[in-house]
C-alpha cells in the first residue's frame, strides 16, 4: 500500500488496540513513507524533462505539510493558493478537511479557475481547474 488514507485508517486501528507505536506498525509507516517519497521523486524527475508545459493531476495523497510535497514539487504552482478558491480541501467528501488532491502546473501555465466538488462520485471530491498560457 501507499502512505495516505489508508495508513491513518491503519493508526486509528492501532490506537485503538493500543499498539500505534508497536515496532511493526512503526517500520510500516517509514517503508510506505520511504515509498510515497521515491513515487513523488520519479514524477518529478519526469516532469522536469519536459519541454512542453506540464500538468499533474490527481490524488496525491499528500497534505499541505508533507516534506515530500515541497522537496519535489515546489517549483509548480498549486490550483488552490493560485487563486485561493475556498477552501480546497476535497477529502473526506463527506466532511473535508485534508487537501491531498491537487491540479499542479509548471511556471509556463497559469489558473483561470480551481473548484471543488463533484458529491457523491467518490470518498473524495473532484478538483477542476481552467487553465491558460500567460
Amino acid at each position: 500500500g501507499s502512505f495516505g488514507v489508508n495508513s491513518l485508517r491503519g493508526a486509528r486501528h492501532q490506537f485503538r488496540k493500543s499498539s500505534l507505536w508497536d515496532s511493526e506498525f512503526s517500520a510500516e509507516l517509514a517503508h510506505n513513507a520511504a515509498l510515497r517519497e521515491a513515487q513523488v521523486a520519479a514524477v518529478q524527475a519526469m516532469a522536469s524533462r519536459e519541454t512542453s508545459p506540464v500538468l499533474l493531476a490527481g490524488d496525491t495523497s499528500l497534505p499541505g505539510s508533507s516534506g515530500a510535497l515541497h522537496r519535489h514539487l515546489s517549483s509548480y504552482r498549486h490550483g488552490f493558493r493560485a487563486g485561493n478558491w475556498g477552501f480546497g480541501t476535497p477529502f473526506p467528501a463527506r466532511r473535508q478537511f485534508l487537501r491531498l488532491d491537487r491540479v499542479l502546473v509548471s511556471p509556463n501555465l497559469d489558473f483561470a479557475e480551481f473548484q471543488v466538488g463533484c458529491r457523491g462520485v467518490s470518498d473524495h471530491l473532484c478538483v477542476v481547474a481552467r487553465l491558460f498560457r500567460p
